[in-house]
């Protein structure tokens, strides 16, 4: 009897010391999420030049954080161009300092991860904070051509030309896996953008190009160009016939898993995130602030304008369809998709 009076005893001060514990414990983490920026700076590093898309996010982000991070901060846009994203990335990782600072991820940066390019960052370390989805991905071909999918091109005499970029980019890599289902395509790389690459096929340099639809419908409208495929699932708004790319041709499961590798990048527009030692209340706020930011009817009216649009992101969709299907695969699958996307024999310079 007094045993069992000593246990009770004893039950009784353990619950008591849990009780405590996590009291303690919820007005840390209470504390730890009231984080106030009054009359601090925050810094939005920009990967590339004033003027283009990504820039154009930011700055109308930019303010909206303003208003929805408690202190009211000021929020300042930094542009730090070069090689794709690479030199903002490597940056945001090397710079140490009191203020905060907020990187614009690059479509580009887990690929160069992948890709093994001479960078100082590893991107399964980065916080993601939100972003916006890319609506849609078409592919255009000239009109001159007899094909109305990218399902007919399997019955091309002649390998379908492709314009495309750098090696080993979101543009080239699409392409290459299509070859490894049977069909015939020869990459012209080397043009400067997405507009380049329209007009090398407007001009009947190359037949075909991945393009954002708003860059390409005065083209399209003209009866210049023609939509004959998607790269991502989502279907074009009045094209709902193009067919997707991974149900169109007999991939094999591996071919699958690299598809998805190269499709990966276009399913994002872009997205904000911080470093991994950031307090996880600042992350939480942060990502109330992005979110809150993104889904206003501000940031959608200034989108409208500049015809860049997408829908909100977040971070656990980021991770799912951004970054695993790149860097969350097989070791031996990476290699495989390095070597492929890093060949050079299988391309053509731009025509001077």
């Amino acid at each position: 009897m007094r045993g069992e009076l000593k246990l009770s005893h004893w039950i009784h001060g353990l619950g008591a010391a849990l009780l405590w514990l996590s009291v303690i414990s919820g007005t840390a983490l209470a504390a730890e999420t009231q984080v106030s920026f009054a009359g601090k700076t925050i810094r939005v590093v920009v990967p590339v030049a004033p003027g283009g898309g990504l820039d154009l996010q930011s700055r109308a982000l930019a303010p909206l954080l303003q208003t929805h991070i408690p202190g009211n901060p000021s929020v300042v846009v930094q542009n730090v161009p070069g090689a794709g994203g690479i030199v903002a990335g490597n940056l945001f990782m090397r710079e140490q300092g009191p203020e905060l600072t907020i990187l614009q991820c690059h479509i580009g940066h887990p690929l160069y991860q992948l890709l093994g390019h001479d960078i100082k960052y590893d991107v399964r370390r980065w916080h993601f904070l939100g972003g916006s989805k890319r609506d849609f991905m078409p592919i255009f071909q000239r009109v001159e051509l007899p094909y109305a999918s990218i399902g007919e091109w399997t019955q091309a005499k002649n390998p379908i030309v492709w314009s495309a970029d750098t090696l080993g980019s979101t543009v080239e890599n699409p392409a290459r896996i299509m070859r490894l289902a049977g069909v015939k395509i020869r990459l012209v790389s080397g043009y400067p953008g997405g507009t380049a690459r329209l007009l090398a096929v407007l001009r009947g340099e190359a037949d075909a190009t991945p393009e954002v639809l708003s860059t390409a419908k005065p083209h399209l409208d003209a009866g210049k160009l023609k939509i004959v495929g998607r790269l991502i699932p989502p279907q074009i708004p009045g094209y709902p016939d193009a067919p997707y790319v991974l149900r169109t041709f007999p991939f094999t499961e591996e071919q699958k898993i690299l598809y998805g590798v190269a499709e990966a990048p276009w399913h994002l527009q872009t997205c904000w995130l911080v470093r991994e030692e950031t307090p996880k209340g600042t992350i939480q706020l942060l990502r109330d602030a992005v979110k809150r930011a993104i889904t206003s009817a501000d940031y959608e009216s200034a989108m409208q304008k500049v015809q860049l649009g997408g829908d909100y992101m977040s971070p656990e969709e980021i991770q799912e369809k951004f970054i695993k299907p790149q860097l969350g695969i097989p070791a031996d699958l990476q290699e495989k998709f390095r070597k492929m996307a890093l060949d050079e024999s299988d391309r053509t310079a731009v025509p001077k």
